[in-house]
């Protein structure tokens, strides 16, 4: 029986086989990530940053708005969530997205362990200018969705394995050094935000504008409702990823870890990838299979539980820290006046570098 390392759908018999076509799909792909990270910067918010920006919305707002608009702005911590940081967070996540679909198993290992280091040097940061008082209210949530909510796809190793029935598959979760890790710093962060929307957010340092928290769409931060509700998702979302740390670590303390050779992805960009025969086989379950077995619903299912995976979560923290940064006017250094911006933003151009 040979574990079989599922991450994606199969997609490869969508792009089938010349080399260019799937460069077009991928370049598609990236093109509509890059839109959705950078539009909030773009198109006008209800929040403007400026008199120009101001000018270009038909509705008129009263003079008080303008005013606190006008004026208004905070200070954001660069080294957070500067534009470097979330840059090279967004290009952390692009690489592993990438190279999950390329099968390559090797480099999605390097890029989580970078993206560990990264991200849990921020958290480190953030829980102690939290606890010190130095810290804005919106400055957690923000962490929370560029360390967290960006990768928390990646927070399992899904493989199945074949027994002797032919038509019986076992799911199974396998282990690797960098994702016990990334287990244990989501479950810590995360279980630290029950405290933090019950208590620490009290300690918090008062921001010069009203402070709008963002799902897509803003609201008031300190709104009591959404205070409870985010300290009850924190406390679930914190025990889940202790589940998958505590399984992880009894699966490394009983079998080891599960060298390359065992694992066999799903390939859909395999002409470029560089992936050998081996991680190529075909199993049963693809993405569309044979067409007489396959109905355009279930193709749609497939397509649709894809995207709630793999890309909706991340889609959504990209576009809430973009518009939160706009909405309350955070302002932070340039790349150039932050270490940790630079730091972020040539860590996240190796690992693009890597996958491409």
């Amino acid at each position: 029986m040979k574990p079989v390392f599922t991450p994606i759908p199969h997609l490869k018999r969508i792009l089938k086989r010349p080399a260019i076509r799937q460069i077009t799909v991928f370049g598609i792909t990236a093109t509509s990530c890059l839109f959705i990270i950078f539009h909030s910067k773009f198109l006008p918010f209800p929040y403007m940053r400026n008199k120009a920006n101001a000018a270009a919305v038909a509705i008129p707002e009263p003079p008080g708005i303008r005013k606190r608009n006008q004026k208004c702005h905070s200070d954001g911590d660069g080294d957070i969530y500067g534009l470097g940081v979330r840059i090279g967070l967004y290009l952390q996540w692009a690489a592993g997205f990438i190279l999950r679909n390329l099968g390559s198993w090797e480099r999605v290992s390097r890029v989580r362990t970078a993206s560990n280091i990264l991200c849990s040097s921020l958290v480190v940061a953030e829980v102690i200018e939290i606890v010190s008082g130095t810290a804005l209210s919106i400055d957690y949530l923000l962490s929370y969705y560029l360390t967290i909510a960006l990768f928390y796809a990646e927070s399992y190793n899904l493989v199945y394995e074949r027994p002797d029935q032919k038509d019986t598959l076992v799911y199974k979760l396998y282990p690797d050094l960098p994702l016990v890790f990334q287990n244990l710093y989501f479950a810590a962060y995360t279980l630290f935000g029950v405290w933090f929307w019950i208590s620490g957010i009290h300690r918090t340092m008062e921001a010069s504008c009203p402070e709008q928290a963002a799902i897509v769409f803003t609201f008031d931060l300190h709104d009591s409702r959404w205070i409870h509700a985010a300290a009850a998702i924190s406390l679930l979302s914190g025990l889940l990823f202790f589940l998958f740390f505590a399984i992880h670590l009894q699966e490394l303390a009983h079998k080891g870890l599960v060298h390359k050779h065992i694992l066999e992805p799903l390939v859909w960009l395999d002409g470029i990838s560089g992936s050998t025969d081996h991680m190529h086989r075909r199993i049963p379950i693809d993405f569309i299979g044979n067409k007489e077995h396959r109905s355009l619903a279930t193709a749609v299912f497939d397509c649709f539980h894809y995207t709630m995976i793999y890309l909706t979560g991340p889609l959504i923290a990209i576009t809430s820290v973009e518009r939160m940064i706009s909405v309350n006017n955070l302002v932070t250094p340039g790349i150039s006046g932050s270490s940790g911006q630079v730091i972020a933003l040539f860590t996240g151009c190796v690992s693009m570098g890597l996958a491409i």
